[in-house]
């Protein structure tokens, strides 16, 4: 079979990071487009030269102090993609002694790490971050789009991210055996069992990964596996 050598288009990308809460811009933060890396001025602007056009492509976003996000975004031919991406600042950080465990928690969530659980030694940081679907401020930072990976448009009652960094800096990837007992607080309306949903880093899409029940009193209870964004939505 002969390759396709039809030309690719080509466009730029542009945006802004924004702070959910105070919507100034972001300094410094770092936004990688397959194997390239660009990063944000003072006033939170960046651009991105040379993206293939008409297709996919996923930008993973991160910031010293703010939970990482993944969008998907389409650079269209000849038209100007200007993007505006909103981070949510960590809601409560804790160092987790790996040998004996521990907990972190703040704004109703909480994330108990057993003994030994984790994937590392000696002292991990643990992040974490509650976005809440019904607050007008935290709902732009919602990663993925609210689509799943088949593209259904979900409809979000809580999300958390967990963010696991060891003692250099560097991400602490926990794998699918990693279980950590977690309470994610939902919006009043939420029934009382719901879809728990596990944004794909690689195709910034949720894939399905069980339920939760008993969350009609505003608090699910249960247990995840390993740390990124988790969701629950229908």
């Amino acid at each position: 079979e002969r390759p396709d050598l039809r030309p690719i288009n080509i466009e730029d990308l542009e945006g802004k990071i924004v702070d959910a809460k105070t919507r100034s811009g972001v300094g410094g933060a770092k936004i990688v487009l397959a194997n390239r890396t660009v990063s944000t001025n003072e006033q939170g602007f960046f651009s991105v030269a040379n993206v293939p056009a008409e297709v996919d492509s996923v930008l993973d976003i991160r910031a010293e102090g703010y939970a990482k996000n993944k969008r998907t975004v389409i650079a269209r031919t000849g038209i100007s993609t200007h993007l505006e991406i909103t981070l949510l600042p960590h809601t409560a950080s804790s160092q987790i002694v790996v040998d004996s465990g521990g907990t972190v928690s703040g704004d109703g969530a909480k994330a108990d790490f057993g003994s030994g659980v984790l994937p590392a030694s000696g002292t991990v940081t643990a992040n974490l971050t509650v976005l809440r679907p019904d607050n007008r401020e935290d709902l732009p930072a919602f990663p993925g789009d609210f689509l799943t990976t088949g593209k259904k448009k979900l409809e979000g009652y809580g999300a958390i991210s967990l963010q696991l960094v060891d003692d250099s800096g560097e991400d602490i990837e926990s794998g699918s055996e990693t279980k950590i007992d977690v309470e994610i607080p939902v919006t009043g309306d939420a029934p009382h069992e719901i879809a728990l949903w596990r944004l794909d880093e690689g195709s910034a899409r949720w894939t399905r990964q069980g339920t939760l029940s008993g969350c009609g009193d505003g608090l699910c209870e249960g247990s995840i596996s390993g740390h990124g964004w988790w969701s629950l939505a229908e």
